[in-house]
């Protein structure tokens, strides 16, 4: 049923943005059956799921499987823009009070993702970090600060103990040769 809950969250509802995620990480098309045992869900429950966001414009079935499609997209498309534009002028007045780049970066999965960069006047000093940009969420002090945030797990990095304990992350030519960065993860 729509209103079953989980641990405080409504089942349903977390079903479907797993149906989401797995089609967004996916290399392609997937038919039900295969959305249905990657989630371990049962045949029908992945079809309703499915149907509903077909009906949405969030998926659409194509001859091999469900892809995202416009409406996946255009929901999308809102969040970007509105926290570029809510963090530019910090991430600039950073930029402009340390004599260096900046950026705001965010994890997803298994990697970290540039979203604001702020390059100041410096000829010794280049952008480094275009929006769009990703690298591994292991490398780096963006990634190992937002590591830090999490619960310690065995066989971490060492840095990210040091991160953790800090309160801030430092890396040295991780991302890219020559680069050092020091990195702070937001609540």
């Amino acid at each position: 049923m729509a209103g079953d809950t989980t641990g405080g969250t409504l089942q349903t509802l977390d079903r479907g943005l797993r149906v989401l995620e797995l089609l967004a990480a996916g290399p392609g098309p997937l038919p039900t059956r295969e959305i249905a045992e990657r989630l371990g869900l049962h045949r029908s429950i992945a079809h309703r799921l499915l149907r509903t966001l077909q009906d949405h414009g969030l998926v659409a079935r194509t001859e091999s499987g469900f892809v995202l499609w416009v409406g996946a997209h255009l929901l999308g498309r809102q969040v970007l823009p509105l926290l570029q534009r809510l963090a530019r002028p910090e991430i600039a007045h950073l930029a402009h009070g340390t004599g260096h780049t900046a950026f705001l970066t965010v994890r997803s999965g298994d990697e970290v993702i540039t979203l604001v960069s702020v390059e100041v006047a410096n000829p010794r000093v280049r952008r480094i970090s275009e929006p769009g940009t990703r690298h591994p969420v292991d490398c780096g002090a963006p990634g190992l600060a937002l590591l830090a945030c999490e619960p310690p797990t065995e066989g971490e990095r060492p840095e990210v103990v040091e991160a953790r304990r800090r309160g801030y992350a430092l890396s040295s030519g991780e991302v890219v040769d020559g680069l050092s960065a020091v990195a702070m993860a937001l609540p």
